[in-house]
């Protein structure tokens, strides 16, 4: 196990550079950044650029503040078919300080894994199966970064993590170029926080597995741990048909027919408009699979993002995981990229609205209400699953 150093808050000296976004991130990019990743490397319009492995790393203050950083990374690359984003927090005697040691962790944990993992280094090699096909992976594991004492030997090492977690994560993986798994662990006070994340999104069953792990820590004050797990499909298995929304580009395309997808529904006014929403929907967008997971998925998307003290069920049918599929998740970061934009004007309250007492949640939250009360709490765990038409294509 690496424990997070010191190092890089000696670089920025207190008394010197003001104390802003932009001195921040040139400090980033310049003197914690270039020329650290054991790859060749150049600065060009706020990001990273390594040319050999196309490689691109765009940082961002999320806020910085007296005696705390926030930085959120960006990574990409067209290979990869996603982008990687890592938020990294930090406490400090000062602001500049805190934002040396919340590269300090970028660095000892993510970074070096990327570097491992374009450089075609992994820890193991599974196959699993998804939509009829075999698909082969490679796992690149990252160092566990701690803080604090307190967690048992066996616990500091990359394996321990991967082989509690493995099997659910297998599950988890349908055709995608690139999976990234973030764990993160800490204890503070005999309270613990557990969190696994596939693809940025959080699961409560491998998050649960998590904090049973830091459940036996014999900690004193805090103590943390944290790391990734890389999971890179052969290209030789990726599904033959190509797949219509890789990288930047294609999430643009698939955020225009979300956004055409969304005002569709808003036009509907009369019951029959609605039940001929599916084939108008396959008409209109041009692909008759993102049509109808935009009829099902999209209001089920605004439901559980209001119902937010619920647990949500993480398979829409039984043994289909809502992050095996292509879209769902792409989607619904999406939708709320359209209407934090204002994509849809003055009609977005009731948009969002309509689209919750449209999902089968809304049911399930009604029943609650009349049960328990309205002034009750939310709570539970709730789970949708979903009857796909004959010809969906399962991506």
């Amino acid at each position: 196990m690496k424990q997070e150093p010191y190092e890089h808050t000696a670089k920025w000296n207190d008394a010197g550079d003001p104390l802003d976004e932009e001195s921040a991130l040139e400090f980033i990019l310049r003197d914690l950044l270039h020329g650290s990743l054991g790859m060749k490397d150049f600065i060009e319009d706020g990001c990273l650029y390594c040319p050999d492995s196309q490689l691109t790393l765009r940082p961002e203050i999320e806020s910085l503040m007296e005696q705390g950083a926030v930085v959120d990374f960006h990574i990409e690359a067209p290979q990869w078919g996603t982008e990687i984003f890592e938020c990294c927090a930090a406490p400090g005697e000062t602001a500049k300080q805190a934002l040396g040691m919340a590269l300090s962790s970028f660095m000892l944990s993510l970074m070096p894994a990327i570097v491992r993992m374009e450089r075609g280094e992994y820890d193991e090699t599974f196959e699993t199966s998804f939509a009829g096909r075999a698909h082969r992976w490679r796992a690149t594991l990252s160092d566990v970064v701690g803080v604090g004492v307190g967690c048992t030997p066996h616990e500091n090492t990359p394996s321990f993590y991967w082989n509690k977690l493995k099997d659910g994560v297998m599950k988890r993986l349908g055709n995608q170029k690139l999976c990234y798994v973030k764990i993160y662990c800490a204890k503070v006070d005999g309270e613990v926080t557990g969190e696994c994340r596939v693809n940025d999104i959080k699961s409560k069953e491998l998050s649960d597995i998590v904090a049973e792990i830091g459940a036996q820590w014999e900690t004193e004050g805090f103590a943390s741990q944290k790391m990734f797990i890389l999971i890179r499909q052969d290209e030789e298995t990726v599904a033959p048909a190509p797949y219509p929304y890789w990288g930047a580009a294609g999430r643009a395309v698939m955020k225009t027919k979300i956004k055409r997808a969304v005002n569709l529904f808003n036009s509907c006014k009369t019951q029959e408009e609605y039940d001929k929403l599916p084939e108008t929907l396959k008409l209109q967008l041009g692909d008759a699979t993102l049509a109808e997971e935009c009829y099902l998925f999209l209001p089920e998307i605004c439901a559980e993002n209001e119902f937010d003290t619920l647990d949500f069920d993480e398979q829409i049918a039984p043994g289909l995981y809502k992050s095996q599929l292509a879209d769902y998740w792409t989607m619904h970061n999406l939708l709320f990229e359209l209407f934090a934009e204002g994509a849809f004007g003055d009609a977005a309250s009731e948009i969002y609205w309509d689209y919750i007492t449209f999902s089968s949640v809304y049911g399930v939250v009604c029943q609650m209400m009349e049960k328990n009360g309205e002034e009750a709490p939310l709570e539970g765990c709730v789970s949708t699953h979903f009857n796909f038409s004959d010809g969906f294509k399962l991506r």
